[in-house]
């Protein structure tokens, strides 16, 4: 039984100090700060090992920041070079005027650049494979050697209906309305009770072995972040814009050029429970999912991954799933480039 753990939270207006637990910096790109946490430092190019940069997307409560990876990034750290990347708008990262993975789709390869990155595997966590799927053309000379993607957003027409519908297209129509609003604080208290609900979810959902791997300094100080109320407004804007990122990846072909592993968690089951009204659309949309996984993987060399009674947050319950999910794709990548050679 976990001790649930709450936090006063508190507006952080500068990134914490460096520090062994933290290891946060920004760089600078176009004028811009982008923050990168960076862990492993001691495995860079280490015996042809890649470089894992680890890119997020949102939750049920659409916060989408490098808060997701303070238990993976820690473990993967004792094998391997990892960077975490946040994207204009989150954590401590340069607002832009319209945040969306459009937007950071013409960042990353700037970021990646500068970076000096001999050799990469990308996991991207939820939508963050809208960005992966922009890049495609731009996967080769950035060295991109696979990827991984975690319950990624499924590119096919009546999956992008569901998530361009509530509450997307809400955002998208008050969005005029809705930054004044939040400029007046009017919705602070409720980002303090989805951060603390949050933390009572992740606590339920560590193992006894991960309790003290996970950092919950880093994710306390992303979750104060997200109560400022320029990353409230970032936050509405990037939902606001999120079926225009939806409609610019809608005709991109499948990724084959390296090998994509998928883990698929089962969480859209929990959302068929209770819900007779929206059930066919939303087995459908489950049922689609897998399939197109399974398509990608099979397509580009990689491997799908299947969980069962599984949370969206599956970075929490099962990162040894993902770092078993790494490890084969790691070999994959090192076999497709033997034949490509």
């Amino acid at each position: 039984m976990h001790t649930h753990r709450h936090f006063k939270l508190r507006s952080c207006q500068a990134p914490p100090k460096q520090s062994p637990a933290r290891q946060v910096r920004l760089i600078e790109i176009e004028q811009r700060s982008i923050q990168i946490r960076e862990l492993g430092t001691q495995h860079k190019n280490k015996d042809g090992i890649p470089t894992i940069i680890l890119l997020s997307g949102p939750n049920e409560n659409w916060h989408s920041d490098s808060a997701w990876f303070a238990l993976l990034q820690p473990l993967l750290a004792k094998q391997y070079h990892v960077i975490s990347i946040d994207r204009a708008g989150n954590g401590w990262s340069s607002s832009v005027p319209q945040p969306s993975y459009r937007q950071f789709a013409d960042d990353l390869p700037k970021i990646i650049n500068k970076l000096s990155l001999s050799k990469i595997l990308v996991v991207n966590y939820a939508s963050s494979n809208i960005t992966s799927l922009l890049i495609k053309e731009k996967i080769p000379q950035l060295n991109i050697q696979g990827m991984l993607w975690i319950d990624p957003d499924i590119i096919l027409p009546h999956s992008i209906g569901l998530y361009s519908a509530y509450p997307a297209n809400w955002y998208k129509s008050n969005i005029a309305k809705l930054l004044p609003h939040l400029a007046k604080s009017n919705w602070t208290r409720k980002t303090y009770t989805k951060n603390t609900n949050e933390v009572i979810l992740i606590d339920s959902l560590l193992t006894t072995e991960n309790i003290e791997i996970m950092d919950w300094t880093y994710f306390s100080a992303m979750q104060q972040q997200r109560t400022t109320i320029n990353n409230q407004q970032n936050r509405a804007l990037e939902i606001s814009n999120y079926g225009a990122d939806l409609n610019a990846v809608a005709n991109i072909l499948p990724i084959s050029s390296v090998p994509i592993s998928v883990i698929d968690s089962d969480f859209e089951l929990k959302g068929l429970q209770g819900d007779e009204d929206n059930y066919l659309s939303l087995k459908k949309w489950q049922k689609e999912g897998s399939l197109w996984s399974k398509k990608i993987t099979d397509n580009s060399g990689g491997k799908y991954w299947p969980t069962h009674s599984s949370e969206h947050l599956v970075v929490f319950q099962k990162p040894q799933l993902i770092i078993q999910a790494i490890e084969d794709l790691i070999i994959r990548s090192a076999i497709n480039k033997q034949k490509n050679e």
